[in-house]
């Protein structure tokens, strides 16, 4: 059965033959990108009401926000990257008042024998995950999970 969305004024669902779902609250959305890499920004997420007779309250969007990427931003230039050492290298740069921030990467891993990271598989659609791995002779392999959109299907 196909479910039809509108938002005009207030939200109703619907079932392609005209009947109406019970209505409530939806789930809540992933959560959206941090809207800054630093210095604080926010993420937002959201859920709607559809029937919205049904829900508590007048709204019929709700939304969450909360703080992230709080760090400061730094702007000094990156040092040079160490040598590697068991796959992983570091960095750092500073500001003017000697704080620092540090990174670390992988490094010399098609010399440990570990392949590429394979591209990203399609979205699950009941866990709105999708995930890649890589393998190697010796460790065997790793597998990498993100979130992602589920897409409604036809």
């Amino acid at each position: 059965m196909n479910v039809l969305f509108s938002i005009i004024g207030l939200c109703s669902f619907r079932f392609a033959s005209g009947t109406p779902l019970v209505g409530g609250w939806t789930s809540w959305s992933v959560w959206s990108d941090c809207s800054k890499s630093c210095g604080g920004g926010q993420q937002t997420r959201l859920k709607t009401c559809f029937e919205g007779r049904l829900c508590e309250g007048e709204e019929l969007l709700e939304i969450e926000k909360i703080e992230c990427n709080e760090w400061e931003c730094y702007t000094g230039k990156w040092n040079e990257w160490s040598p590697c050492e068991d796959g992983w290298h570091f960095r750092e740069r500073c500001d003017e008042n000697l704080d620092c921030e540090f990174e670390e990467g992988e490094c010399g891993m098609a010399d440990l024998g570990v392949n590429e990271w394979s591209e990203w598989g399609e979205c699950d659609q009941n866990t709105g995950r999708r995930s890649r791995e890589r393998c190697a002779s010796e460790f065997g392999c790793e597998v990498d999970q993100q979130e992602c959109e589920a897409e409604e299907t036809a």
